[in-house]
């Protein structure tokens, strides 16, 4: 984790207050920590899975922060591979909250970063809002001009605010 990043999970991480809500959030929730971090126990990320209604937590054999590289990258691929989105469990979308691009292939974090440029914010205040570095959403930024065909900001906006007047 770069100084960058640790600074920006702080920063996100004080501002967290997510307990009166946490009984309401039904979208599955993968919650990832290492067993042996020592600038945060066990028994948050433990007690963080049981108020979730449908979390599931992945312990990691590390002391860093979300394991040896690759390690949550493997942990989130297989919480994806094993969701459901069937019409028993499926999985909603924040009303107002993203944009849904079906025919862009676009991500779902390709999709708040573009409804984000729609708003007009910088990628600075994007990696802010996302809780994400500055990198990460250059990264995004440019995939999801490919996706769309977009050559610039003012292309994916008019591209976001299209598909929101048509959808």
């Amino acid at each position: 984790m770069s100084q960058d990043d640790y600074l920006t999970s702080a920063r996100a991480w004080r501002k967290a207050g997510l307990e009166t809500i946490l009984p309401m959030l039904h979208t599955p929730t993968l919650v990832l920590h290492s067993k042996q971090f020592r600038l945060r126990s066990i028994e948050a990320p433990l007690e963080l899975a049981r108020k979730l209604p449908n979390a599931e937590l992945s312990l990691m054999d590390s002391n860093w922060l979300f394991g040896h590289p690759g390690q949550a990258i493997a942990a989130i691929e297989e919480f994806l591979a094993g969701l459901d989105a069937s019409e028993e469990n499926p999985i909603p979308a924040a009303q107002g909250h993203r944009l849904a691009f079906p025919a862009s292939g676009l991500s779902v974090r390709q999709a708040q970063v573009l409804r984000l440029i729609a708003e007009g914010k910088t990628n600075g205040e994007i990696a802010d809002e996302l809780v994400i570095s500055l990198r990460t959403v250059e990264r995004h930024v440019a995939e999801l001009y490919a996706k769309i065909g977009a050559r610039n900001r003012v292309e994916a906006a008019a591209f976001a605010l299209n598909a929101l007047a048509t959808a």
